[in-house]
Formats: structure tokens, sequence, C-alpha cells
């Protein structure tokens, strides 16, 4: 099964140098992922659309939000925290309570994305340690008795 996980961090700068480095460094994530197994989204691969026939920032991160609802998980990059794009994303997904997980400080390159295959595999265990099973019917038979 491959995961769907949008990559969230800084994007866009002032400087045009650092949008363009960001952009790379989604991009690396992104292929990364792509050899790992997953299906990642990267919304930097048009970062550069906002401004374009009407496109504003408020209308991609609109956008953005709509696809991390149908995400297994958002992976933040390190520096995510200081992006106000980012910061809103994360409070996007856990209201939406979507799967969050942070690149460890050494970088994704060391452990490749075991991170989120282990949070995938944590939720989907707690989500079935929390199931009730019962036999219920409309008709009122329940658990082996009317």
């Amino acid at each position: 099964m491959r995961y769907i996980v949008y990559i969230a961090g800084a994007i866009s700068s002032p400087d045009a140098a650092t949008l363009l480095q960001n952009i790379h460094r989604f991009s690396v994530v992104e292929n990364a992922m792509i050899r790992d197994g997953f299906a990642p989204i990267n919304p930097a691969s048009d970062a550069t659309s906002v401004g374009l026939g009407g496109v504003t920032y408020e209308m991609v991160l609109e956008r953005d939000r709509a696809l991390i609802e149908r995400c297994d998980a958002v992976y933040f990059m390190k520096g995510w925290k200081d992006s106000p794009g980012a910061k809103s994303e994360h409070r996007w997904a856990v209201r939406n309570n979507v799967l969050c997980v942070e690149e460890p400080e050494d970088g994704f390159e060391s452990a490749g994305f075991d991170n989120i295959r282990q949070a995938m595999y944590d939720k989907q265990a707690d989500f079935e340690n929390k199931m009730v099973h019962f036999d219920w019917r409309p008709d009122g038979y329940q658990n082996g008795k009317w």
C-alpha cells in the first residue's frame, strides 16, 4: 500500500535564491519518498503559480488544505516552524486528524522514511485497539440475545 504523504515546510521567501533552494529541497524529499514507496504530494511543484492569473496565496492555501484532508500523513521538513504557511497546514492537519510526522534532526537521509511507516502502523494499531466489536442488528437482536 502506498501512503499518500503531503510534504510541508517553508517555500516562499522574498529572496529568489532562497525560494529556489526551498523548491529544490521539496523536490529532493519528493523523489526520495517516491523511491521509498510513498505517493508524495509536493506543494512546491507549483509554487511559482501564486500571482499568475489571479491566483492568490490564500487560494493556494485552501487548495493545500483540501489535499491534506485526503492524505494519510503530512511530513514536516526541518524549519517548518519558521513558516506561517506550514504552521497553518499543521493546525489544519491536527484539526482534521491527519497524522503529522516531523523530519528527524539528522535528516531523512539517515533512516529513510521509517518514521512515517512506524507512525502509520502505530495509528492503525491504536485505531484497532479502540474498536468495539459486537453483533448488532436493527431488529434488536444483539450478542446472541433479543
